[in-house]
């Protein structure tokens, strides 16, 4: 199904703000029943229109102009921030990778680096501590403890 698009041309945008600022025609159409029923000249009505079409016109050829003029800024490419993409800036990923000519040599394996942590909580999720667990008593190093004997 094709879809509906509008290019934005002027003349469009111009019948539009016509249908928009209607309001303006409400002094041409007193100024005609005013020439109608009164005999009043009629350049009044064409003065009154002349005021809405032009005024409208104008509005509308100034925010096309500037429209124009704002769309012709080329953007810079925006940063790739995704450390799993290729082709990505990391140097704001948590772990800075090394460069391969120096974390090899001819005769050694891979240095490894710590990992470099943005914040506290960051390397506490990353790097948990193990604890060792409580040694568990037998009834006899129990009685042991206390000095009594069975």
């Amino acid at each position: 199904m094709k879809k509906f698009r509008v290019d934005g041309g002027f003349l469009i945008s111009f019948v539009i703000n016509l249908l928009f600022n209607l309001e303006w025609v409400a002094l041409a159409f007193i100024l005609f029943l005013l020439h109608k029923f009164l005999k009043l000249p009629m350049w009044p009505v064409w003065g009154a229109l002349a005021l809405w079409v032009g005024g409208v016109f104008i509005t509308t050829l100034v925010l096309s102009l500037l429209a124009a003029w704002g769309n012709s800024a080329d953007d810079a490419p925006a940063q790739n921030k995704n450390p799993y993409s290729n082709g990505a800036d990391r140097t704001n990923s948590i772990v800075q990778p090394e460069p391969a000519a120096a974390a090899t040599s001819a005769n050694s394996q891979p240095k490894t680096q710590p990992a470099q942590f943005k914040s506290e909580l960051a390397r506490a999720i990353m790097q948990p501590q193990s604890y060792s667990q409580p040694e568990t008593k037998t009834d006899a190093d129990a009685n042991a403890d206390t000095g009594k004997d069975d």
